[in-house]
């Protein structure tokens, strides 16, 4: 079995406060991906935003066709202080 978790929190530094067991951290840590917050690969927000739009259209029967350049824009502007998922619920509010 392999287990997938995410966390805000440096882990490793929660460990040494004993906010979290130095063992599972271990455990968990096995295989460790680093994924840098979205504010900081706004390359990837067109990309991410046209898959989430292609997404909604198909689970609310929509047929939004893409962004103008000023959305595009904005999206480009903004800090997406709840990265990805924040990304996600705006565009599907948007539609």
């Amino acid at each position: 079995m392999r287990i997938v978790a995410a966390s805000n929190k440096d882990l490793l530094e929660s460990t040494l406060t004993g906010e979290f067991r130095l063992d599972l951290f271990f455990r968990l840590n096995e295989f460790a991906i680093a994924v840098p917050p979205l504010r900081e690969r706004k390359e990837d927000i067109p990309y991410l935003a046209k898959a989430f739009l292609d997404t909604t259209n198909h689970e609310l029967n929509k047929t939004v066709e893409g962004f103008s350049k000023g959305a595009v824009e904005s999206l480009l502007n903004y800090r997406w202080p709840g990265n990805v998922r924040q990304l996600r619920s705006v565009i599907r509010r948007a539609c």
